[in-house]
């Protein structure tokens, strides 16, 4: 039986989302049904004709024969949304129980709610990709850093400093070599199924390699979330795996075995890994959120502050930990996520958190910059200011001068471009940016070459406003051949 239909269009390119009305050629739709038989849910991207009102699914698929999935584990009953205040495509799934229906009772409650993420068509054209929505940055406090930490074969490192019951775990993993990759069966076609047969512990050449989360002092308990590398025939097929074999030692739980293949590429010979852990919930995304799998497990010595965190290798190939952010997350988070046995224990005394300002945007480590692009054109009428990303696809802000006085037409003031600057500036570091490039233009073509009074007075104040300038380009259009005006050096003789 089909449950919980959704279909929705989405942007070839770009992180944007797009209101469900929307078609056209760069335009894609998504179709995705909850199979009640397997409890997983599915999708196919394809094209729609909406004067046939007919959907064809591409003949392509990142992940085999078994089909596309929002999700390799506990994930069901999801829908979509479209967010026109952010324009991005928000998804919402259900998290069920994996403990057993008298637990349920006891607590009087069973299923929860994921992380709403936002949703988006890969590069590649055949899958999408989820990360949780930027506003769960506001909930981190308290980070932890690891750098350049080399893995040998059998070892693992703790991860000190934060609450590891409630954690935001951001990871790249690197590798100098990939010679030792194990031979991939092409049989392996179910990826839970080798999974479950190879585990974390038993020792590969790349991998298994990854987070222990939720894990007691003395690794009684312990929920690994982590990678395994094949070499195939023409190329590496990545394995992500989160097992909840060893998650508990509580009996009658379900502890199943969640995985998913990887469609990345590893030239870069980088992993990356984030995980939200809250409780008895563990969401991981891998390859950057090309393979998500949430796993619900309920620890019984593994809870509050006796939770630990750890990185760990048990690959013959030594991985390096290139970055780790490792996040408390504030108690606000925390809502119905205590399995039932835990609140029976006494409470224990947690020290408020202290409120940080936190901005919106990616994190980034200590002293990069995010960089923008800002368009400045400024002709003798008005100054436009235009902020886009890198590839230039997407608007950030755009202001103009004409917008900052109280005129009845456009304004080329310095004072008006300055406060246009100013608000640009203040906007994009609420979205994150720190840096910009200038790209600077006048009218050109067969008018004139030389940008207006704005100009210099917009950027000068978007560099004193903080920002940090990167480089500065003319892009004013000059003609060239037969488009220059008549006259020669001297003028036209009349």
């Amino acid at each position: 039986m089909w449950e919980c239909p959704d279909f929705y269009p989405v942007a070839r390119f770009g992180r944007f989302g797009l209101d469900a009305s929307v078609t056209g050629n760069w335009v894609k739709h998504v179709l995705k049904v909850s199979l009640d038989m397997t409890r997983y849910e599915y999708y196919t991207v394809g094209k729609y004709y909406p004067m046939t009102d007919k959907y064809v699914p591409d003949n392509t698929s990142a992940d085999g024969w078994n089909g596309l999935r929002y999700d390799y584990g506990n994930f069901y009953a999801s829908k979509s949304f479209y967010d026109p205040m952010r324009k991005r495509r928000v998804l919402w799934g259900w998290v069920n129980e994996s403990d057993s229906v008298q637990d349920d009772v006891s607590k009087g409650w069973a299923g929860i709610q994921a992380i709403p993420r936002t949703v988006w068509l890969d590069l590649n054209g055949k899958q999408l990709l989820q990360w949780p929505v930027m506003e769960l940055n506001r909930l981190r406090w308290k980070r932890v850093m690891m750098i350049h930490q080399k893995l040998v074969k059998g070892q693992n490192v703790e991860i000190k400093g934060i609450t590891a019951a409630q954690a935001d775990v951001e990871v790249i993993f690197s590798f100098s070599s990939l010679d030792k990759a194990e031979a991939f069966d092409p049989s392996w076609v179910d990826a839970q199924a080798v999974c479950n047969q190879l585990g974390s512990t038993a020792q590969g050449g790349v991998g298994p390699f990854g987070l222990l989360t939720l894990a007691s002092e003395n690794l009684e308990e312990f929920t690994p979330v982590f990678f395994r590398i094949f070499k195939a025939e023409t190329n590496h097929v990545v394995l992500m795996c989160s097992d909840a074999r060893s998650s508990s030692l509580k009996d009658g739980l379900y502890k199943p075995t969640f995985a998913g293949f990887v469609d990345i590429d590893l030239s870069s010979k980088k992993l990356p890994l984030r995980s939200l852990i809250d409780h008895s919930v563990i969401e991981s995304f891998g390859g950057g959120g090309k393979t998500c799998i949430t796993s619900r497990v309920y620890p019984t010595k593994a809870v509050f502050e006796d939770a630990h965190l750890h990185v760990f290798n048990n690959g013959t190939e030594p991985i390096t930990v290139d970055y780790l952010g490792a996040w408390t997350k504030s108690l606000k988070l925390k809502l119905c996520r205590v399995p039932s046995f835990t609140r029976t224990m006494s409470r224990r005394k947690t020290r408020e958190p202290k409120e940080e300002t936190v901005t919106l945007g990616p994190a980034v480590r200590e002293g990069e910059h995010v960089f923008g692009v800002a368009h400045i054109f400024a002709s003798f009428n008005d100054t436009f200011i235009h902020v886009t990303d890198l590839s230039g696809r997407e608007t950030l802000v755009r202001i103009t001068g004409g917008m900052k006085v109280k005129a009845d037409r456009d304004e080329s003031s310095p004072y008006a471009a300055m406060l246009a600057a100013q608000d640009v500036s203040q906007r994009c570091k609420e979205l994150g940016i720190t840096a910009l490039h200038i790209k600077l233009r006048a009218t050109g073509g067969n008018k004139t070459k030389t940008p207006g009074p704005g100009a210099q007075s917009a950027l000068r104040a978007l560099a004193r406003s903080g920002m940090r300038i990167g480089r500065i380009e003319d892009v004013t259009p000059i003609p060239t051949d037969s488009t220059r005006r008549k006259g020669g050096r001297r003028g036209r003789r009349l």
